[in-house]
């Protein structure tokens, strides 16, 4: 008795109540309230909500001599609604589980057919169901279902696990668009176990969200198309690395110098970031792009040299590179053409302006 008198459970003050009054009590089947551990069991559990009849009696339930909360559990709810083996894992379902999955566990316990559950995941067909209920005692409810899908279309024991340890086993309701990868697994040997993982996550990106209709039974194009996005992902990323690149402020800070040269209005400016070289090589077709790294570590700085009409509107002349010695290096127009002589004479105000020295 001394394990029950200082175990945790009888110190619920659920429990003391039911002990201390016995109309709270569910009764059994002869109108007599059960015993309060046999309430507390029922409260905790919520078997009564279910809305499922008990394969046996509150009243015929023997508490087992070790008192755990879990080896209670697992007594009371074998008695009460098991009838014939239960698979290991659907055991977890009360441990925090829904209350449709317990009625999962109920329907089963009973000795109905899974297949005939309330609400149960779309797509289960054929021996699925079969190889779900031997699914590893080791595997969560939802692994078991996609452990029992893979089986049931053909897949290996080892096939079957990887899929169930893969994201796809997160989920208890799988989009039934995810058989078609996993066919593809089945019959072709070019995919193989240690490529679940990445395959999954192109499949879900082109075929799940982006809801593309042209899904390749052949491994060898599947995974050139997978190739394909990947390059394409790493492009971009270069890219939204690239544009992060900027350089230090040279020579001075204003955003933007205007020089007027007989009534025409040159305004200067450095470009601060690698987006703005990559931009000004393509608008003025030459190599600036190609300076990244040098503008990166200070060696120069890039300027490009805009002409303003009336309103405002600018005419892309020329780029100019001045080095960290403050030494005008080269002025190049479009296509590497030379300034003309009216550039030139901007381009020297400009320079004498911030003190430059003309190597050119």
């Amino acid at each position: 008795m001394k394990a029950i008198r200082f175990d945790p459970i009888h110190k619920d003050p659920l429990f003391l109540l039911f002990k201390q009054y016995p109309g709270f009590r569910p009764c059994d089947t002869e109108g007599n309230p059960v015993s309060p551990l046999c309430a507390w069991m029922v409260e905790k559990t919520g078997v009564f909500a279910l809305g499922m009849p008990l394969v046996r009696s509150l009243e015929t339930w023997v508490i087992p001599p070790k008192m755990d909360y879990a080896t209670l559990l697992r007594s009371f709810i074998n008695h009460v609604l098991v009838k014939y083996p239960m698979p290991e894992f659907f055991y977890q379902v009360w441990n925090g589980g829904s209350q449709l999955h317990k009625q999962w566990f109920a329907h089963l316990g009973s000795g109905k057919n899974f297949r005939t559950a309330p609400n149960i995941p779309q797509g289960l067909y054929g021996k699925m169901t079969h190889h779900f209920l031997l699914a590893p005692r080791w595997m969560t409810l939802a692994q078991a279902l996609t452990y029992g899908r893979v089986k049931g279309m053909g897949g290996t024991e080892k096939l079957a696990k990887a899929f169930a340890r893969s994201p796809l086993g997160d989920h208890l309701d799988m989009d039934l668009r995810y058989g078609n990868l996993i066919q593809l697994y089945i019959q072709d040997s070019e995919l193989t176990i240690p490529m679940i993982k990445p395959t999954l996550a192109f499949f879900t990106q082109k075929y799940i969200v982006e809801q593309a209709d042209d899904f390749p039974w052949d491994a060898r194009v599947f995974l050139g198309r997978m190739k394909e996005a990947k390059q394409q992902e790493a492009f971009e990323k270069a890219n939204i690395e690239f544009e992060k690149i900027e350089f230090k402020a040279h020579i001075t800070r204003r955003p933007v110098t205007e020089i007027v040269i007989e009534g025409q209005f040159f305004q200067f400016s450095q470009i601060r970031n690698a987006l703005g070289l990559l931009k000004e090589g393509r608008s003025i077709q030459h190599c600036v792009g190609s300076y990244v790294n040098t503008c990166k570590r200070g060696d120069c700085s890039i300027w490009s040299v805009n002409l303003r009409h009336e309103g405002h509107n600018l005419n892309k002349r020329l780029t100019i590179e001045v080095r960290n010695s403050n030494a005008i290096a080269q002025v190049r127009g479009l296509q590497n053409r030379a300034a003309t002589a009216l550039e030139t004479k901007a381009v020297y105000a400009w320079a004498t302006m911030y003190k430059l020295k003309r190597q050119i």
